[in-house]
């Protein structure tokens, strides 16, 4: 497929525009730079199809800062969570009718992040996570550092070690008693995760 130099020297193929990503890498770091995706592509499939699981990277910010380089090659590996800083980028194309539920993410390294996942009515939650690809979608996250309140993660599945339902977000201010909890691990092609859910999820 053809390409086109940027204005650093990066190639990048034809008919593609240019996507400001932010990342928390493993280890805390935040980093940022420009990814070149198709129009009608969205970040969560976009990570998760890079081949070999190597991202480039444009005009990069906070990989290392002793270090200046017009782009950088990163493993999709070592990143816990991205988001676009461009509005016009979506995390991934939301399925029509679909259910909500407030969720709570932890990762391997300790952290941890809340936000909503988005799925098709009819089926379970924990059945949608073990058909997921690489990086799943978690919406309207409050994350100190965005430029703005509320961002839409790509969250890298692989670094995920527990995932703990919070309800439906239509009740998150019910008072209703918490339903019961069971524990589920989910085996993947590379990792498992343990599910907090009720019963019914």
């Amino acid at each position: 497929m053809e390409s086109r130099p940027t204005s650093k020297g990066f190639a990048a193929q034809a008919g593609t525009v240019p996507r400001l990503i932010s990342m928390r890498l493993r280890g805390g770091e935040t980093a940022s730079g420009t990814a070149y995706l198709l129009p009608i592509q969205s970040l969560g499939p976009f990570l998760s199809s890079r081949k070999g699981g190597l991202l480039s990277l444009a005009e990069p910010k906070g990989f290392d800062a002793s270090k200046t380089a017009s782009h950088v090659i990163i493993r999709t590996s070592t990143v816990l969570f991205a988001w676009a800083d461009d509005l016009n980028l979506p995390v991934d194309h939301r399925p029509a009718g679909a259910a909500r539920r407030r969720i709570h993410v932890a990762f391997d390294d300790g952290s941890s992040v809340d936000g909503v996942i988005t799925f098709p009515v009819g089926i379970r939650v924990s059945d949608f996570l073990a058909r997921a690809e690489e990086f799943i979608p978690l919406r309207e996250v409050k994350l100190a550092g965005a430029s703005r309140e509320f961002v839409d993660l790509a969250v890298n599945f692989n670094a995920v070690t527990t995932i703990r339902d919070l309800g439906p977000v239509s009740s998150m201010m019910a008072t209703a008693p918490a339903a019961p909890l069971l524990s589920t691990v989910i085996k993947r092609r590379r990792s498992s995760i343990t599910l907090h859910a009720p019963a019914d999820l």
